[in-house]
């Protein structure tokens, strides 16, 4: 029996973990109401639960969790975090979710339940346990794993949002990414789920002045996970990068919210002056395996980029380009075979973007 926040819970098969705090968000999801939603879940890892979470009313609670959760964090930053408005915390329904599905798969396999321990359950957030994941894939000799450790701590220190981030970010992964199983293995073992977040990192030191630290990081991102992120270059929230692999951004790229890369997309530029020479992509692109966007152009909203097309000019919202050089696709039939795995009208389609539009990093970087 596994003890679960103040006490020991079990729903038939279920494993459902208790929130410490039980106090209402801003958007009511409680301790029983979050429970609720896990148990509406089902089964971890089977066809039911990843439909529940990807389509269903429990897709749209751990939203708006996530959501809530990054609306907390602003509150917390503009309050200074003490006194009388400091605000109620948080019910984190992706954590949570997150440890529910660690539990079960202890006794699924047991051979793991120490790397489930060290990784999950041991930790108090979901910023605590993805610092210790990026600090194992991440270590070296040069800067050892405890060490990463701390860099990653004060970073989220530093910048709270990339908590924020990361719930996007793993919500994003489990909803278009159809082998997924879950939030357990994009959280475990996604490349693409931990150069994201190593590139949060290494944006936060960036951002503080600590550049030497953040170009080391990026080195290592390179080395150990094959995805070069420039820390300069500013990604939105509910970003998905499949495969990852041979992934490359340049420095002065702007990446907008619930954007999906694939394998070998570059994002590159043109000339040698040091001003804005890479692109924006606007919130919700697409862009598939191959694809390369060179030189400051624009990706509109909602656009998609065929598989190994190479754009030079600027592509209008909710347009599909293919070739070499890209152009427009006028058949629907092929403009449809490059669409992410979810409809735009499920829950999970649009983590980020959907009311919060004046969030996008691509706002002040549009002709």
């Amino acid at each position: 029996v596994f003890k679960c926040g103040r006490g020991r819970r079990r729903v038939d098969w279920r494993w459902v973990v208790c929130c410490e705090s039980g106090e209402k968000g801003s958007v009511g999801t409680s301790e029983a109401e979050g429970m609720h939603v896990l148990v509406q879940l089902g089964m971890p890892g089977t066809p039911k639960y990843l439909e529940a979470i990807r389509k269903g009313d429990s897709g749209r609670a751990l939203v708006e969790s996530a959501r809530a959760c990054r609306e907390h964090t602003r509150a917390s930053k503009d309050s200074g975090g003490s006194g009388e408005n400091k605000p109620v915390p948080m019910y984190d329904l992706v954590w949570d979710a997150l440890r529910n599905e660690a539990r079960h798969f202890i006794n699924t396999e047991p051979l793991l339940a120490s790397h489930m321990f060290s990784c999950v359950l041991n930790h108090r957030s979901i910023g605590d346990a993805a610092c210790y994941v990026l600090a194992t894939a991440l270590s070296s000799e040069l800067m050892p794993g405890i060490d990463l450790l701390g860099v990653c701590h004060q970073a989220l220190v530093s910048d709270a949002s990339i908590e924020a981030s990361i719930r996007d970010d793993l919500l994003a992964a489990v909803a278009r990414n159809p082998a997924s199983l879950g939030f357990l293995d994009e959280f475990l073992y996604s490349k693409g789920f931990h150069a994201l977040q190593a590139y949060r990192v290494a944006h936060a030191l960036w951002s503080t002045g600590r550049r030497p630290a953040a170009l080391f990081l990026q080195r290592q991102i390179s080395s150990n996970l094959q995805v070069d992120i420039h820390p300069a270059a500013v990604l939105g929230a509910g970003v998905f990068l499949d495969h990852a692999t041979g992934v490359v951004i340049g420095e002065t790229t702007v990446v907008g919210n619930d954007v999906t890369l694939l394998q070998n997309v570059t994002l590159g530029g043109v000339g040698r002056k040091a001003t804005k020479r890479h692109p924006t992509v606007r919130d919700g692109v697409l862009m598939a395996a191959g694809a390369s966007v060179l030189g400051d152009v624009h990706v509109g909203q909602d656009a998609q980029v065929g598989a190994c097309s190479l754009v030079f000019s600027h592509v209008n919202a909710s347009e599909t380009v293919l070739g070499v050089p890209a152009k427009p696709v006028k058949d629907s039939a092929c403009a449809s075979m490059f669409l992410p795995a979810l409809s735009s009208d499920a829950p999970l389609a649009h983590v980020h973007s959907e009311n919060n539009s004046t969030d996008s990093p691509c706002a002040d970087n549009l002709a």
